[in-house]
C-alpha cells in the first residue's frame, strides 16, 4: 500500500536550504552547507522561528487521517401470494473515509408490488427511498500539504491557531471544527396499470405515473468563519418532478408474413425546484449553533425557484413483410414551456426503410449470411433554457436616501424577450449497408449520412443603444 506522507522536520529544513541555495551553501560549488548556517538565517516569520527553536516536528497528515472502512448490509424478500407478487428490500451503508469527518451513511428501502386483478388487467407499483447523511466537514488534502511541520494547529491551551504558518494560509482543521448537518433524501414512485383489451387480440393500454421527490437540509455553523467572528447558515432545497404516460400498442401478424406493430404515446412531465438560504455572520457567541441566525450582526436571506413543463405525443408504425422488407414511420409532437408563447410545440417526423437482400432467392449464396440495405430520414429538436424567451428582471440597490439613510431596491430588465424563439431542429439522412459473410467471421457496416441544423439557438450580439448587448 502506498501511503501519502508529508515532509518531516529534517526534510523541510533541507528543502528550505535548497530553496535559498545562494545564501545557504558555500561558493563556488554550492554543495556544502555553511558551517555556521541555520534555518533562522533564512526565515523571518515569528511563528516559523518559534517552531524551529521549540523543536516542533508535527505530522499534519497523520493527525488528519485515520483508517477508513465501508460497512454495507442488504436484506430482501420476494414472493407471490395468489395473484399478488411482491419484492421488499432494505439496505444500510456506513462509510468512513481516511480524512477526519469524511463520513457517509445511507438507508435505502424498496417496495415493488404487482396485482393481476384479472387475466387481462394488472396494476403495480415500484417505489424506492434513499436517506443519506453527509454531515461533517473535512480539511482538504491541498491545505494539509501546504503546512510546515515546524508549527502546530493549536496553542498550549489547546485552542486552534488561525494561521499557524504566520501567513494567509488558514489552519486546515478550522473547517473540521464546524457543526455541520447535511442530510439528503429522495423518494421515487412509479405506479402503473396494464390492460390487454378483451376481445381485441394484440391491443394493449398502459398507464404510467412516475414521481420523484428529493429534499436536502444543510445546516452549518463555525466560530472560525469570517475572520473568527463566526458564521452560520441554513439551506433547504426541494425538487419534484412527475411524468404521466398513456401508451397504446397494437401487434398483429397476418398470414404469417405480415407483421404490424403500432404504438401511440401521449404524456406530460413537470419539474420544479425551490431553495431558501439564510446566512448569519459576526456572532457574539455561537452556543445555539445554526439554530438562531437572528443572533448574527449581519443577516442575509436568498431564495430561488423555477418550474418547467413538457408535453409530448407520438405515433409509430412498424411493418415487416416476410422478414425481407421493413418500414418504420414515426411522428412526434413535443412541447416545452421555455419557448415563446406561440412556438412552444413542434413536429418531428422520421421514417426508416430496410431491405434484407440475403433473404431473397437470387442472393442465396452459401458464403453470405446477412446483407441488408437501409435508409432513414428524421428530425429532432433541441431545447432552450427554461426562461430563455422571457425578459428577466434583476433586483439591485437602486437609491440611498441621504447620508446614512435607507437603501431602496429597484428592478431592471436584464435581457430582451424573444416572442419568436422556436425550436432548433436537426434533419438527418442516412444510407447504410450491413453485411456478414463466411459464417459470420467477417461482419461490417458502410454508412453515408448528412445532417442539417436549422433555427440555431445562440446569443446574437445587438447594438448597445437598445440598452442590451445580446438576445437569444
Amino acid at each position: 500500500t502506498n501511503t501519502l506522507t508529508l515532509m518531516n522536520r529534517e526534510e523541510f529544513l533541507e528543502k528550505s536550504f535548497d530553496a535559498n541555495w545562494e545564501e545557504s551553501f558555500l561558493e563556488p560549488e554550492f554543495t556544502e552547507l555553511r558551517p555556521d548556517w541555520s534555518y533562522l538565517d533564512i526565515v523571518g516569520d515569528p511563528e516559523l522561528r518559534a517552531g524551529f527553536e521549540n523543536g516542533n516536528n508535527y505530522d499534519w497528515w497523520d493527525e488528519a487521517t485515520d483508517p477508513g472502512y465501508i460497512n454495507a448490509h442488504n436484506l430482501s424478500v420476494r414472493g407471490t401470494s395468489g395473484k399478488v407478487s411482491y419484492f421488499l428490500s432494505g439496505g444500510y451503508t456506513k462509510q468512513k473515509g481516511y480524512i477526519i469527518n469524511d463520513e457517509f451513511e445511507r438507508i435505502t428501502t424498496r417496495i415493488n408490488l404487482e396485482n393481476d386483478i384479472f387475466d387481462w388487467f394488472t396494476i403495480g407499483a415500484q417505489t424506492f427511498g434513499s436517506f443519506s447523511d453527509y454531515s461533517g466537514n473535512s480539511p482538504s488534502i491541498s491545505s494539509l500539504a501546504r503546512m510546515t511541520p515546524l508549527v502546530r494547529p493549536t496553542d498550549e491551551n489547546g485552542e486552534f491557531i488561525l494561521n499557524p504558518n504566520g501567513s494567509n494560509i488558514p489552519n486546515p482543521f478550522l473547517v473540521a471544527a464546524a457543526d455541520d448537518f447535511d442530510k439528503r433524501n429522495s423518494l421515487f414512485g412509479n405506479f402503473y396499470a396494464d390492460l390487454n383489451i378483451p376481445f381485441v387480440e394484440g391491443l394493449n393500454y398502459r398507464l404510467n405515473f412516475g414521481n420523484n421527490y428529493s429534499w436536502d437540509r444543510h445546516y452549518s455553523s463555525n466560530e472560525f468563519d469570517n475572520g473568527a467572528s463566526g458564521g452560520a447558515f441554513k439551506r433547504n432545497r426541494t425538487w419534484y418532478d412527475w411524468t404521466l404516460d398513456h401508451i397504446i400498442t397494437y401487434k398483429k401478424t397476418l398470414a404469417e408474413k405480415h407483421q404490424l406493430d403500432v404504438t401511440l404515446v401521449a404524456g406530460q412531465r413537470e419539474r420544479n425546484y425551490e431553495e431558501t438560504l439564510a446566512r448569519g455572520a459576526n456572532y457574539s457567541n455561537l452556543r445555539l449553533s445554526y439554530n438562531d441566525l437572528s443572533l448574527a450582526a449581519i443577516q442575509t436571506v436568498e431564495s430561488e425557484a423555477w418550474d418547467e413543463s413538457y408535453l409530448y405525443q407520438m405515433a409509430r408504425i412498424n411493418y415487416e413483410f416476410d422478414y425481407k422488407y421493413l418500414i418504420t414511420a414515426t411522428v412526434r409532437r413535443d412541447g416545452f414551456s421555455g419557448f415563446a408563447r406561440n412556438e412552444k410545440t413542434a413536429l418531428f417526423p422520421s421514417v426508416g426503410l430496410g431491405w434484407v437482400l440475403s433473404e431473397e432467392s437470387f442472393m442465396d449464396q452459401p458464403w453470405l449470411n446477412n446483407l441488408k440495405l437501409r435508409a432513414s430520414y428524421g428530425t429532432n429538436g433541441n431545447l432552450v433554457d427554461r426562461y430563455a424567451s422571457l425578459a428577466v428582471l434583476n433586483t439591485y440597490a437602486a437609491y440611498v436616501f441621504g447620508d446614512g439613510g435607507s437603501t431602496l431596491f429597484g428592478q431592471e430588465v436584464e435581457n430582451l424577450a424573444n416572442p419568436n424563439l422556436t425550436w432548433e431542429t436537426t434533419t438527418g439522412f442516412n444510407f447504410g449497408l450491413d453485411f456478414s459473410v463466411l459464417s459470420n467471421r467477417i461482419t461490417g457496416s458502410v454508412d453515408y449520412y448528412r445532417t442539417t441544423t436549422n433555427d440555431l439557438i445562440f446569443d446574437v450580439a445587438i447594438p448597445e443603444v437598445t440598452g442590451f448587448n445580446q438576445i437569444t
